[in-house]
């Protein structure tokens, strides 16, 4: 017996979100660390935002965007806004006003939720709840790659690869 869209590779997802205040300008940096086996890579950005709940999304979204060919996610957050709207999401209930908001346009980030909500025909995503002062080191080190990206904005949007973050060939 022959199973279709099973996932090629299992791999970790944690996603980071930082907003601060600089000058009368809102700064928000975004970050992921993908773990898969012995590799982990990592990206982050910063762009205009005041909102941490946008720039953790947005960390998810570039993390599952970067992976190649479908794979099984285990997505690690201790953002209750992602968490809870990203299990709202794959569970898909229409009467469930979160998801008509997604779909109708009118719930805030509803762009990155939409994004969130294609990215997941296209893996197996699992929420993996993790506290805020965790010891989960993935976790910490996107928190702080997202911290360091909000102090890099040079452009309305800004990317770059984190430093501390270890580059591997994707596999």
């Amino acid at each position: 017996m022959t199973y279709q869209n099973v996932p090629e590779k299992r791999v970790e997802l944690s996603p980071g979100g930082y907003a601060r205040e600089r000058r009368g300008q809102w700064i928000g940096g975004w970050s992921y660390v993908v773990r898969y086996n012995d590799h982990v890579v990592g990206d982050s950005g910063s762009v205009r935002s005041k909102s941490e709940y946008r720039m953790e999304l947005m960390g998810a979204v570039n993390g599952l965007k970067s992976l190649t060919g479908q794979c099984e996610v285990e997505l690690f957050t201790g953002c209750e806004y992602l968490s809870d709207g990203a299990r709202r999401l794959l569970r898909q209930r229409g009467s469930d006003p979160f998801v008509s908001g997604v779909h109708a346009g009118t719930i805030k980030n509803c762009d990155l939720w939409k994004e969130f909500e294609l990215l997941l025909q296209v893996h197996h995503v699992e929420i993996r709840w993790v506290p805020f002062r965790t010891k989960k080191l993935d976790s910490r080190e996107a928190r702080a790659a997202a911290q360091r990206a909000s102090y890099h904005l040079s452009d309305p949007v800004s990317r770059s690869s984190s430093p501390g973050i270890v580059e591997a060939p994707r596999g």
